[in-house]
Order: structure tokens, then sequence, then C-alpha cells
């Protein structure tokens, strides 16, 4: 299993651009498998990210501050993790 998650990783980074390879390779982290399974769970998050961004207007502030700004990604994942919730529930209602 590790070593499927080594072949994983790798593959990642080659299929990087090559700056982000060199940037990864000086900060000396080496390549252990903490890094590797890190790499590999990376993309579910920022795929979260990126449907809060497209999808529910956090990539532009609605409002002037920080506080404004804090309170409109709050309710936006709220919003999308609410969303998600009703998917699960409805999925388990469907197996039942």
């Amino acid at each position: 299993m590790k070593e499927k998650q080594i072949d994983i990783a790798k593959l990642i980074i080659e299929n990087m651009p090559q700056d982000n390879v060199l940037i990864i390779r000086n900060f000396d982290w080496g390549f252990n498998t903490y890094f590797y399974r890190v790499l590999t769970e990376r993309y579910k998050i920022e795929a979260k990210n990126a449907e809060t961004k497209l999808t529910h207007g956090l990539c532009k502030a609605r409002t002037v501050g920080l506080s404004g700004v804090r309170v409109q990604s709050y309710i936006t994942h709220i919003v999308t993790n609410l969303k998600r919730i009703i998917k699960l529930m409805d999925s388990k209602k469907a197996i039942e």
C-alpha cells in the first residue's frame, strides 16, 4: 500500500510545473511517506475550496473589511457543508 502511495505521489510530482518541483526539492522535506500521503490527499480539499469559490461566490468579497469577509466565508462554508449533509442523507435513504 505504501509503495502504491509513493508511486502516485511521484507521478503527481512529475506532472507538476518544473518550478514547483524545484521549490519542493529545495525545502529539503525529503520524500518520506508523510509527505506523499499529504500530497495525495490535497486534491480532495482543493476541490472543496474550488466549489466554494466558483459556485458560491467566495472568489469576490461582498463587503469591505476583514470581519465582513470572515462572515461571508463562514456562511459560504456552512452552505456547502449543508449541501453535502443533505446529499449524504439522500443517498442513505436511497440505500434503505
